[in-house]
């Protein structure tokens, strides 16, 4: 593949995750992520707000907040049981995945560079 072609992957790539570095850029919302490691998973049924709110500095409607972003670039699900809601890291989606292949794209187009073997 020539160096536009690859080029042109990786904007598609960053265009199609674009809302997912805007959620991850946010240092609160990356330690909302590290915290839902150490609650429920979905698995055992996910944690609720006021859970998470006692693992950080944050308000409840901060939390909220953030989860909300988070949930919408498809890293944090969410269950409900009647009117209560459950967070959890979303495992089974394939955001994380499409991130670590744009990664990977990354590497290897630098490396290719540095090689001078693109074109």
């Amino acid at each position: 593949m020539d160096k536009d072609k690859q080029l042109a992957a990786l904007k598609q790539g960053f265009d199609e995750l674009a809302d997912l570095f805007v959620a991850l850029g946010d240092e609160t919302r990356q330690h909302l992520i590290m915290t839902l490691f150490d609650l429920p998973c979905k698995q055992q049924g996910g944690a609720r707000v006021g859970e998470i709110t006692a693992k950080t500095h944050l308000s409840r409607p901060a939390v909220s907040h953030h989860l909300k972003i988070l949930r919408l670039a498809g890293v944090v699900g969410m269950r409900k049981e009647g009117t209560k809601n459950y967070y959890y890291l979303e495992t089974e989606g394939t955001r994380w995945q499409q991130l670590a292949s744009l990664s990977t794209d990354l590497v290897e187009l630098l490396k290719y560079l540095n090689e001078g073997k693109v074109k």
